[in-house]
């Protein structure tokens, strides 16, 4: 019964004013799924594109580089999920050597949030349907 009445809560909430108390606990991560589940979204029914973008030799796919570069953003977020998921293993493993691959993965994944974070800002005017 708690648990359904502190669903409603939360439903209620992020009706009324977008967050629910319980989203900031870990507000990174959920504003993380947020942005990455809505730029999917956004990059499978769009309807247009920034202009920029639209390449008009492409009949019936004429925004496919806007929808790439919006993959690309989803990517990012992905791997700050990831990333977030590894830090935390790590924690869990204390005194474990963290290997050479580890290190590799660690690094790719934070390129790959960095360049996500870039293109969002770059591109945020953009996000329009």
């Amino acid at each position: 019964m708690m648990y359904q009445l502190k669903k409603l809560k939360n439903f209620y909430q992020r009706g009324k004013r977008g967050w629910a108390e319980e989203d900031v606990w870990s507000f990174d991560t959920y504003l993380a799924k947020i942005i990455r589940d809505s730029i999917r979204h956004l990059a499978k029914n769009n309807i247009g594109c920034p202009s920029e973008f639209y390449d008009a030799d492409k009949v019936n796919n004429e925004c496919q580089r806007w929808e790439e570069l919006l993959e690309e953003i989803a990517s990012g977020f992905d791997a700050y999920l990831d990333d977030c998921a590894f830090d935390l293993r790590k924690r869990l493993e204390k005194g474990k050597i963290v290997t050479e691959l580890d290190k590799a993965v660690e690094l790719n994944r934070r390129e790959k949030v960095d360049r996500a974070f870039d293109l969002l800002k770059e591109h945020f005017p953009g996000l329009w349907d």
